[in-house]
């Protein structure tokens, strides 16, 4: 049976395959309105279609309906409950009231236009309670995919986010990808920034800003050879956006606290640092680090550098702990000179293992020891490679104190003693072993001829650390030009304490002038006798 136009019923009910005795195929094409039913019970193996205007108030239920496709050109309207399978709708559908599918699944507020999946009063347009997966890859079955609050599963050679700072195409705020076969431009994971390639973070773990190409875990660029402003701060304090650095690290200048601006730690508990002096305009380097507020191992104020104090008063200031704590100046290969000075820095101490050691006191006043002990009888080596002089604008004064002098004898026969040397006058060179050709004329005795010729005379011959001399005298001729070898003298020059000869010729001089008051007495009395 087929009907066309109005039908009007109080009660339809079919078995599934008829309607009243009609097929379920031949129900369809319905020009006008079915309307006013109040119940419809049916199970329909086929379709329901094309039905031009259902208005309908359903008192009950519409149940089991196994497929229901319709092309509405006007309103479905007011139905109490829909029970079904399958149901497709095909064309744009007004709902005048919120649609909601089962227990806060679905709902759909059609008045704010706002969605809710899994709430009943979204906020925003779409509020997602639970984990929620989206992209083109959203359909993998692999639970770790779906384990964030939000999965982005892409694919392809195309971003999952791309965040456009306008309506144009190809300048993207943000661009996120995920390796793999991502090419969009680069292959960053963030790429840039306000369409300038000021950040990226790459696929391999580095990052980038200010370059696309980060060659470092972190890498900075800036665009300017000379910034105005510091490529990177760090710190509590406000910045200073001076020509002072590429690299700003800001402490506060008053409550900085005990942290350094930078630590260097090696291990647990090897630790060195570098910032401001207990808030102050003094830098420190400490080695090891306890808090600004210790002694820095060194200090910089101003154009000033302190070791060991906080103030330095000159270009370079060391305080030490104790007497002899000071520089030391190291050998390429071993030794160590030590300049320092006592606890009250009146003495200049300059010393060099357990002998050399010199003493300034004062201005004037300057000691040699030949050990630390301050004993022992080195003597103190002068050695003018030049080969000139050594002038002296005042006095020269030995010590020649009674108090301090022992065993004490009167010299003898000391003109017998100066007829044995050999006084000469010849060109001397600087020292032995110097590279220097510069020579000068001198005359003076020879310190070998000394030693062997006159050896009453030999405390007066200063030897080399390593002379061996022979002890009877090499032999020579009356020509002084024939040296004798003296290769057991050492590696040094021998010395001459001319001094000590004065002695002898005070001496010499009285036994002379004793043998002239004896032979004026003589002569007198053979002239009146």
């Amino acid at each position: 049976m087929n009907v066309h136009g109005n039908l009007e019923a109080s009660h339809f009910k079919g078995d599934g395959s008829a309607l009243s005795g009609i097929q379920s195929s031949n129900v369809s094409d319905f020009a006008s309105n079915v309307s006013r039913i109040e119940t419809l019970e049916t199970d329909l193996g086929s379709n329901v279609s094309r039905i031009g205007t259902l208005e309908t108030d359903l008192g009950s239920n519409v149940t089991r309906i196994e497929t229901l496709e319709t092309d509405l050109g006007s309103n479905v309207t007011r139905i109490t409950n829909l029970e079904s399978g399958d149901l497709t709708i095909y064309g744009e559908k007004t709902f005048s009231s919120n649609l909601e599918v089962g227990t806060a699944n679905l709902f759909v507020d059609t008045v704010t236009g706002k969605v809710g999946v899994g709430v009943t009063n979204p906020l925003n347009p779409l509020i997602v309670k639970g984990k929620t997966t989206i992209g083109t890859g959203a359909s993998t079955t692999n639970s770790q995919y779906h384990d964030g609050m939000l999965n982005v599963i892409g694919g392809g050679t195309r971003a999952i986010l791309r965040v456009e700072n306008n309506n144009g195409v190809g300048d993207p705020t943000i661009i996120l990808g995920e390796g793999g076969g991502f090419t969009e431009n680069t292959v960053p994971t963030i790429k840039k920034i306000a369409g300038t390639n000021n950040l990226s973070i790459m696929t391999a773990g580095n990052v980038g800003i200010g370059t696309v190409s980060p060659g470092a875990i972190l890498d900075l660029h800036t665009p300017s050879t000379d910034p105005s402003v510091p490529t990177l701060f760090v710190g509590d304090q406000v910045r200073d956006f001076g020509d002072y650095g590429m690299v700003q690290l800001a402490r506060h200048p008053t409550a900085g606290g005990s942290k350094a601006h930078l630590a260097f730690i090696r291990g647990a508990n090897a630790v060195s640092a570098m910032g401001f002096y207990n808030n102050t305009n003094t830098f420190g380097i400490w080695t090891p680090f306890g808090s600004v507020a210790n002694l820095p191992t060194m200090s910089f104020l101003s154009d000033k550098v302190g070791i060991g104090t906080t103030s330095p008063a000159v270009p370079l200031d060391i305080k030490t702990t104790g007497n002899y704590n000071g520089i030391g100046l190291l050998g390429s290969s071993s030794g160590r000179y030590t300049l320092s000075t006592n606890s009250t820095g009146q003495h200049l101490y300059m010393s060099n293992g357990s002998y050399s050691f010199g003493r300034w006191v004062q201005a004037h006043h300057y000691d040699v020891y030949s050990t630390s002990a301050f004993t022992g009888s080195r003597d103190l080596f002068l050695n003018y490679y030049s080969g000139a002089g050594v002038k002296l604008a005042g006095h020269v004064y030995v010590t020649s104190d009674d108090r301090i002098k022992t065993e004490e004898r009167y010299i003898e026969n000391a003109t017998e003693t100066l007829l044995k040397l050999k006084p000469q006058i010849y060109l001397k060179g600087p020292n032995v072993g110097s590279t220097s050709n510069v020579s000068r004329i001198e005359s003076g005795l020879i310190a070998q001829d000394v030693y062997y010729d006159a050896p009453e005379l030999r405390h007066l011959v200063s030897l080399a650390d390593d002379a061996e001399p022979t002890e009877t005298k090499p032999y020579t001729d009356d020509d002084p030009q024939n040296d004798p070898d003296y290769s057991s003298w050492g590696s040094k020059s021998a010395g001459l304490e001319y001094e000590g000869l004065i002695a002898y010729l005070i001496k010499s001089n009285q036994e002379l002038y004793t043998e002239i008051q004896t032979l004026k007495s003589r002569i007198a009395s053979l002239e009146n006798p």
